[in-house]
């Protein structure tokens, strides 16, 4: 990432803004520059600092996923190692958030566990330790809703299910509806229903199974924090980061093939590699 971190120095006014930070903003009255606080959501993210490496890199905004497993308001990717940052809205999913705003941003990784959570109602969120380990169940399997799942379905919704009512993933399609791809059959009243993933949370292991228990729960590291979150703003300068990060990767690539790398100097090691001793032959002299 030195590459990429590089961009990032001195770069305020060129479409990156630091958590919390002022945007640059230049009005209409002539050069002079003054400063606005952000007021749109970023293209994407930058974040570092985190000894989580998978959670390190450019995050990229996508579309909504009726398959994730919380209620976004906005979704950010990580297209290398496809940990999501997001921001839920943890009102509709009934759950209270960290800094009980109505709204969350959360760090899922790529088994769609919650890793780390910080309080919503802002762009941009913060660095460190304003973000908190999360230690929560998670709401479905690494691979996400699977037919056949035991389910129980989140919140009230009038006609359809209660909080709490248990139900069977049945298919799981994008096929018929795109919205809501998810179809499960309630215990109640025995009705296919079709929603999305976020209505539902794996049924807790049950005492007595044979279900694998999770292994402890492991102490809160500051160093898996996210020391460096920063929003970029424009498209294009998170096509260039893109860019140039295609760029480093590739030329790591070629480096540990031995691509374009200089030839040995003369009489090194490297030019004239030692030979190894012939072994002597069995029953020689």
């Amino acid at each position: 990432w030195t590459l990429v971190a590089a961009l990032l120095v001195g770069a305020a006014g060129r479409g990156l803004v630091g958590p919390n930070q002022m945007e640059p903003y230049a009005g209409p009255a002539g050069p002079r520059r003054s400063f606005g606080y952000v007021r749109e959501w970023p293209a994407g993210f930058f974040v570092a600092g985190s000894s989580i490496k998978a959670m390190n890199g450019l995050y990229k905004k996508t579309n909504n996923d009726p398959l994730f497993p919380h209620a976004s308001i906005l979704t950010y990717r990580n297209p290398k190692t496809n940990w999501v940052m997001t921001i839920t809205n943890a009102r509709e999913e009934g759950y209270t958030a960290v800094g009980g705003e109505p709204s969350e941003w959360i760090f899922v990784d790529d088994a769609l566990v919650d890793r780390f959570a910080h309080a919503g109602g802002t762009y941009l969120p913060g660095a460190g330790t304003s973000w908190e380990h999360c230690h929560r169940e998670p709401l479905c399997g690494p691979r996400g809703v699977q037919p056949g799942d035991r389910v129980v379905m989140r919140q009230d919704v009038p006609g359809y299910w209660a909080d709490g009512e248990g139900a069977t993933v049945v298919r799981v399609s994008n096929e018929q509806d795109p919205d809501a791809p998810v179809i499960v059959r309630l215990d109640q009243s025995g009705y296919n229903i079709g929603t999305q993933a976020w209505r539902m949370r794996r049924r807790p292991v049950e005492v007595g199974t044979n279900v694998t228990v999770a292994e402890e729960e492991r102490k809160d590291d500051d160093e898996e924090l996210p020391w460096q979150v920063v929003g970029i703003m424009s498209e294009d300068k998170l096509r260039e980061l893109f860019e140039n990060q295609r760029h480093h990767d590739n030329g790591v690539r070629r480096s540990m093939m031995g691509v374009g790398l200089p030839p040995p100097a003369a009489g090194s090691p490297e030019e004239n590699p030692p030979q190894e001793a012939a072994e002597p032959l069995e029953g020689g002299d």
